[in-house]
């Protein structure tokens, strides 16, 4: 597999471009791993989010069934994040992890579980055998992150080359 290089920084795209850089890896992961059948109307956006999350799934209107994806700025648009060598493999990756929770909840697939510890539930579990079953099914490699429980160190197989408009 080639290294996937750009030619320059995630952050000097003007915020429009970086929204529509992650557009395109979501439809083209969509059409590739999915066969189109993730909804095409999903929101993709760049967001401020009050967690160490990198990037999230939700569902933002149940009886429609519109969802959203979140990339938190405050992360994506950091050093060592936005480096021209790094950037274009960190956000596939990171997209199409989240484009697995995105098939899971659409198929009302519990893939992240809790963990009870000092007598509460976590805010956030693990991801669990359903999650890694959907992302192998799916395109990309799956195991434990560090020896912890989960299986949220998710990885493309393979990668597309980039668009020339994000080679500008």
């Amino acid at each position: 597999m080639a290294e996937i290089v750009a030619s320059k920084d995630f952050n000097e795209f003007p915020y429009e471009e970086q929204n529509r850089i992650l557009r395109y890896m979501y439809d083209v992961i969509n059409n590739t791993y999915y066969d189109s059948q993730l909804p095409l109307d999903t929101t993709i956006r760049i967001n401020i989010i009050s967690s160490s999350t990198v990037a999230r799934c939700m569902t933002i209107n149940p009886i429609k069934l519109h969802h959203r994806i979140e990339f938190n700025q405050l992360i994506i648009n950091e050093s060592p994040y936005t480096d021209y060598r790094v950037w274009p493999c960190f956000l596939e990756n990171t997209m199409a992890h989240e484009m697995v929770h995105l098939f899971n909840r659409i198929h009302d697939i519990q893939d992240v579980n809790s963990v009870f510890k000092d007598g509460k539930f976590t805010v956030f579990g693990y991801h669990n055998k359903y999650f890694k079953k959907a992302a192998i099914e799916h395109g990309q490699s799956c195991k434990r992150t560090n020896g912890r429980i989960g299986f949220s160190d998710t990885h493309l197989i393979t990668y597309f080359p980039l668009e020339s408009w994000m080679m500008e």
